[in-house]
């Protein structure tokens, strides 16, 4: 073989080992490039999932928030609605504890349930019920109401009693006056509003 010829092999031995080292590279730049790129998209999709859950995380806590003040307006409106319903009640109950008093049905249930209640809270301390009532019981009505209590009655009209009586017997006291009657205000205050939560 002629030296051009040899020298001619010798060039496409060097050019084919030329394009397969490039080929190589090729392939190994293209391997990294997909593997960069693999990289990327899994930062930007674990960035994206990150920015998501942030996003709904903020959602969450702003829907929550906006749950609690809403929460708390209703509550605030409920007890200022309230409250006014308990002021009006405070203001019209001595009043209607007045017309109570002075309608006979009324009176009669007033005085049987005072009168059964003294039965049983002033037994076995001796001696006559002393029974002090606001002024509009006629006598024959109170002697009605009084005859079947377990012991003597003495019954006095007392001027400074608005509405009801007080049954008095060996110290004791029972007092179902509109006074006694409203004296424990958290106790009156608990049922006005129990019966404002059922009134239509």
């Amino acid at each position: 073989m002629s030296l051009e010829a040899r020298k001619a092999a010798l060039l496409a031995l060097v050019d084919d080992d030329l394009r397969r080292q490039r080929a190589a590279l090729l392939d190994a730049a293209d391997a990294q490039a997909a593997a960069l790129r693999a990289q990327a998209r899994a930062q930007a999709s674990a960035r994206v999932r990150e920015a998501l859950a942030a996003a709904r995380a903020r959602r969450d806590a702003a829907l929550a928030a906006a749950t609690a003040r809403r929460q708390t307006r209703e509550r605030l409106a409920r007890q200022g609605r309230a409250s006014a319903a308990l002021a009006a009640a405070w203001a019209a109950l001595p009043r209607e504890l007045e017309r109570r008093w002075s309608e006979p049905v009324a009176r009669h249930a007033w005085l049987a349930n005072a009168l059964a209640r003294a039965a049983h809270e002033l037994d076995g301390t001796g001696g006559t019920w002393l029974l002090r009532h606001a002024p509009g019981a006629p006598p024959a009505e109170l002697d009605a109401a009084t005859a079947s209590a377990p012991a003597a009655v003495e019954c006095i009209a007392d001027p400074a009693l608005r509405a009801g009586l007080r049954i008095a017997r060996g110290g004791n006291v029972l007092d179902a006056s509109l006074d006694g009657l409203l004296a424990d205000r958290d106790a009156v205050a608990s049922a006005v509003l129990r019966a404002l939560e059922h009134a239509p």
